[in-house]
């Protein structure tokens, strides 16, 4: 953990519920990277799933599934991973 803290990937704080605990959470430039990495997967792979579509159907299928995006996560709060189990207070 010490490693990670010095080289900016986390920063720790004490537990508001318990005080002899220390929390640690990734950084901003930690998560933006992961977040990039993730999002260039994600293009690669919808890129090769899409190779054999022609130019309408890619952009249909692309369509469609952007709005199924915003059905599934539409008022959801963004996810954390891994979740905490149900009824953890945040």
């Amino acid at each position: 953990m010490r490693a990670f803290i010095e080289r900016g990937w986390v920063v720790t704080s004490a537990d508001p519920a318990d005080g002899r605990k220390t929390l640690a959470d990734l950084t901003e430039e930690v998560r933006a990277a992961g977040a990039r990495r993730r999002r260039s997967r994600a293009d690669g792979t919808l890129a090769a799933a899409l190779a054999d579509a022609g130019p309408a159907e890619r952009d249909a299928l692309i369509a469609a599934l952007g709005r199924l995006h915003q059905l599934l996560v539409a008022g959801q709060p963004p996810r954390r991973f891994p979740a905490p189990p149900a009824g953890t207070p945040r």
